[in-house]
């Protein structure tokens, strides 16, 4: 479809075409005062535009269902663009990039914590990974703290730094402590909640895995034996981290680190 003629030179006369024979069109009446026409004829008036000269006529047949859909189409373009961009931006406002970066630190410290122990009251001491479990419960909340259990621990045992104790010795501290904080907000109970998690019931979930995966006899080792050695390491990391966090709660520092990671 072409458009030729005097008003059509230019985009005022582009528009101009459509405020006087178009809009015309949508009341129902044509250039000749006609109800019903189906369509727009425009006669250019002679003067030299685009090639038409003297009593040259430029004819154009504009079907308004055409131009309805035309120019329909293109909002709903517009519209269907909006929404994908504004799903987009939900979407990266719900994964908050400050909290994977911090994740991902104290992931990497916890790996590199691991080799870090020492020798309390007969058991091993490794308390960098309980200490981080926390971190995560208070900074990061309930998901990000298993996730970095998880993914510690993985590490841990594909870069023979641990063993499967590893698992439970730590997902099931990070994940209670996390939903303590998550549901309480207070620091004490949060300290508890990891000792309690990993002490007990990490304690006893390693009993399993130790016979079923580890090789170990049912007759040689207790129910309850692994329960000292991980309340060992994660007293060990409570006591690391609730110094540092304390002292942030006291001066109100703390609530302001919040307020950053959850923007």
């Amino acid at each position: 479809m072409f458009f030729t003629g005097d008003s059509l030179c230019g985009v005022s006369g582009f528009f101009n075409f459509f405020e006087k024979d178009v809009r015309k069109s949508v009341y129902g009446r044509d250039r000749n005062g006609q109800r019903g026409a189906p369509y727009v004829r425009y006669i250019s008036d002679g003067k030299p535009c685009s090639g038409v000269r003297g009593s040259q006529q430029a004819s154009t047949d504009l079907s308004w269902a055409k131009f309805t859909h035309f120019f329909m189409g293109n909002v709903a373009d517009t519209a269907v663009s909006q929404i994908q961009t504004k799903r987009e931006y939900d979407i990266m406002k719900k994964t908050n990039v400050q909290k994977l970066v911090i994740a991902g630190i104290l992931c990497a410290v916890a790996v590199a914590g691991s080799a870090m122990s020492f020798p309390v009251f007969g058991s091993k001491c490794a308390p960098v990974q309980h200490m981080v479990n926390i971190i995560c419960a208070v900074l990061l909340g309930p998901g990000y703290g298993f996730a970095v259990a998880l993914c510690s621990s993985l590490l841990r045992n594909l870069l023979g730094l641990g063993t499967l104790m590893a698992f439970p010795g730590s997902i099931f501290g990070a994940l209670l402590c996390g939903i303590t904080y998550w549901k309480c907000r207070k620091i004490f109970p949060t300290l508890l909640a990891e000792v309690f998690g990993t002490s007990v019931i990490g304690g006893l979930c390693a009993y399993p895995i130790a016979i079923l995966f580890m090789g170990q006899s049912a007759a040689d080792i207790a129910f309850y034996a692994y329960i000292l050695p991980f309340l060992v390491s994660t007293a060990g990391g409570a006591v690391l981290s609730a110094i540092p966090i304390y002292i942030l709660s006291k001066t109100r520092v703390l609530p302001k680190i919040q307020r950053r990671v959850d923007r």
